[in-house]
């Protein structure tokens, strides 16, 4: 399947758009067969997203080893590292314009805003980052019961 760049720049080439028109140069309206994403899209498939089955499966090992080590993971609080101002790869020194701080709920909202960030980049549709979720389950729960069988059940 396709992603959402060459369904863009294919069916709405001769459209006029109006969205993100690359570095340094804001939003503006252009033909959809100037149309690029946000993030590089690698040449592959788009469906499912393996990202977003790395989301999960990083959401599960993590609600498992805490679940396994007496904590509550839906308690957990994740503050994660800011972004200062002006330190995007893309347009360095301009964006983010502030510094910007996030601090997710749980896992799960982890996993929420890291799926998320596949369709605001521009590399994904909705359904191949919902239906990942649901191809990838369980694979963050083998991985961490194989690690604890390999560290003698977990007695590191």
């Amino acid at each position: 399947l396709v992603r959402p760049t060459t369904w863009i720049q294919e069916e709405m080439g001769n459209d006029d758009i109006t969205t993100y028109a690359g570095p340094f140069q804001g939003v503006q309206t252009i033909k959809g067969i100037n149309f690029e994403s946000y993030v590089r899209v690698m040449p592959h498939s788009e469906y499912v997203s393996g990202s977003a089955c790395l989301c999960q499966a990083l959401m599960e090992l993590t609600d498992q080893w805490v679940t396994l080590y007496g904590g509550n993971p839906d308690a957990l609080e994740i503050p994660l590292p800011p972004f200062l101002a002006g330190s995007s790869r893309t347009e360095p020194g301009v964006t983010p314009a502030q510094n910007l701080t996030f601090v997710m709920d749980n896992m799960d909202d982890l996993r929420i805003q890291c799926g998320e960030s596949r369709l605001d980049g521009g590399m994904h549709f909705a359904a191949s980052v919902s239906n990942s979720y649901k191809l990838c389950e369980g694979i963050g729960n083998a991985a961490s019961d194989y690690a604890f069988a390999l560290a003698d059940d977990g007695n590191f």
